[in-house]
């Protein structure tokens, strides 16, 4: 079973992103500069979309959105302005730079260097409009989430829908306990660091965190005909409590408390719909969601922390290093029928 690495997942973006980058200047070139009868080869516009895209996206891919870097301290509008401030310089570095080195390859330059750089504002204003949209976009991402922000844009939702997907309840156990002993901010902050150790494998395995609630996160996949798919719910499921025990002693030392979850996964039909006027968000409505809590709270009752409805197994591929247990039958409320469970075991 082959899923993307944390690091390969990001070279893969971004050689995307440089692809587009391009393909922008291609394109740019050929729109501006060749109907004007400039002689300007379409290539010093790819190698200036090239450039681009490499710096810029790698200074987002490797410093912004690394976890621990300072720049994720920032309020929204100034980390924005750092970002746009930052990229500017880079935007405007590689297109003097791809000028130069064009002109000393083959001495034809899109703008004379005797103008100075007033020369560069077309090019320069472009190149941070095309910046300031994706940054725009993979600022919003940080707060409602990438899929989220997408699928309203496209209007995915507008009107509500009926899918198949597979919720999972991460639950950080012993939160109350720990809140007060070690107080509400520090207890915060306890959390964030957890939940933003979570978020790497739950995006990287094709997840989607649909909502914080409290001490405990809500994360989705779609339901598909494909058990090896599916599956990558409970590879999560496994990461997120190796992650616990590797970060135990570490977590301890600073906050007092061992991090341990709790894990309930089902699956099935939900409505799901754009909810809300001021504020709008994707809403999963039905008894599979429903039942995910109750099966959380069962896990509670039985001391058996990783539970998950042995009908959704039958549609999943069993990962190596992961047994299912069945516990039997168990009545759920709101459901007629008892719902049969199974305990998940991870061979760390």
């Amino acid at each position: 079973m082959n899923f993307l690495s944390k690091s390969n997942l990001k070279f893969t973006t971004w050689l995307t992103i440089i692809f587009y980058g391009a393909l922008v200047g291609y394109v740019y070139v050929m729109l501006v500069y060749t109907p004007m009868g400039n002689n300007v080869s379409p290539w010093l516009g790819v190698s200036i979309g090239i450039g681009i895209a490499t710096v810029t996206s790698g200074f987002e891919l490797f410093f912004v959105s690394n976890p621990n870097s300072l720049f994720r301290k920032l309020a929204f509008i100034p980390l924005l302005l750092v970002r746009v401030f930052v990229h500017a310089v880079l935007i405007l570095s590689t297109i003097i730079l791809c000028q130069l080195v064009y002109d000393e390859i083959y001495g034809t330059s899109i703008v004379d260097f005797d103008n100075g750089l007033s020369g560069y504002t077309t090019d320069l204003g472009f190149s941070l409009f095309v910046a300031a949209l994706v940054l725009f976009y993979m600022q919003m991402r940080l707060f409602i989430g990438g899929r989220t922000l997408k699928n309203i844009i496209l209007g995915k939702y507008n009107s509500p829908k009926s899918e198949n997907r597979i919720f999972m309840f991460v639950d950080v156990i012993g939160s109350t306990a720990a809140a007060q002993e070690i107080g509400d901010i520090n207890f915060h902050k306890y959390l964030n660091r957890l939940f933003t150790l979570f978020d790497e494998p739950i995006v990287r395995l094709g997840g989607e965190v649909h909502s914080y609630v409290g001490d405990a996160i809500i994360v989705t996949w779609p339901l598909s005909s494909n058990p090896v798919k599916n599956a990558r719910a409970l590879l999560t499921a496994r990461e997120i409590v190796e992650l616990c025990r590797e970060n135990a002693a570490l977590i301890s030392k600073q906050f007092g408390v061992k991090p341990e979850v709790r894990l309930a996964i089902n699956g099935g039909p939900i409505v799901a719909g754009e909810t809300g006027f001021s504020k709008r968000q994707i809403t999963y409505l039905g008894d599979t969601i429903n039942i995910t809590s109750r099966i959380e709270s069962l896990s509670k009752e039985l001391g058996k922390d990783y539970l998950i409805s042995t009908s959704l197994l039958d549609s999943m591929t069993m990962p190596p290093n992961i047994q299912a247990h069945p516990l039997g039958e168990f009545p759920m409320k709101g459901v007629r029928h008892k719902m049969a469970i199974s305990n998940l075991e991870f061979s760390l």
